[in-house]
């Protein structure tokens, strides 16, 4: 039994992970869609911050005014 809730909670862990993280599609589309406005620079030094604030290129839709606040964050100001 113990074996069996392990491996139950080892695959929803993997699911859920796995469902939720940035894949390089995700950093790609990023970067074409920053790039199109911004500095490769700065948009390389949002992507991580945008990284840890969504889940997924897909949830950045969820929550536009959130990124708008990433985008205008002054420390990767000084890369443009």
């Amino acid at each position: 039994m113990k074996i069996y809730t392990l491996l139950s909670i080892s695959v929803i862990s993997f699911s859920i992970t796995s469902c939720s993280s940035w894949t390089d599609k995700d950093s790609e589309e990023y970067m074409e869609y920053c790039t199109t406005k911004l500095s490769k620079e700065y948009c390389e030094c949002t992507l991580e911050k945008v990284k840890l604030e969504f889940s997924n290129w897909n949830d950045i839709y969820k929550n536009q005014e959130r990124l708008a606040e990433i985008l205008v964050d002054e420390s990767c100001l000084s890369s443009e």
